[in-house]
């Protein structure tokens, strides 16, 4: 999986990536330097039901990981993701 940043400041989107096919996309918002709110993940229809979705939003918690981030889940998958995934629970916001 490769995960492409679009950063537009206050906003940005994560765009997921396999075998050079766009798969889906995580959308946050930015709280502040060091925390970022994960607003709306989306794995595109065709995609569904392969675990692509899982591996997206594995991929940016890794991402936040390496920038020291830490990330508030409103959206319900995100949160099934921390709640399948103990060792991310250092990531998490309330």
């Amino acid at each position: 999986m490769i995960i492409e940043l679009i950063d537009q400041g206050n906003q940005g989107v994560f765009h997921g990536f396999e075998n050079d096919i766009q798969i889906g996309e995580v959308h946050f918002t930015r709280i502040n330097e060091h925390q970022i709110a994960i607003d709306h993940t989306e794995v595109y229809t065709e995609y569904n039901g392969k675990g692509l979705g899982q591996k997206m939003v594995l991929e940016v918690f890794e991402y936040a990981r390496n920038k020291r981030l830490k990330i508030k889940p409103r959206c319900s998958f995100v949160r099934f993701v921390f709640d399948k995934n103990p060792g991310s629970q250092d990531l998490l916001i309330g």
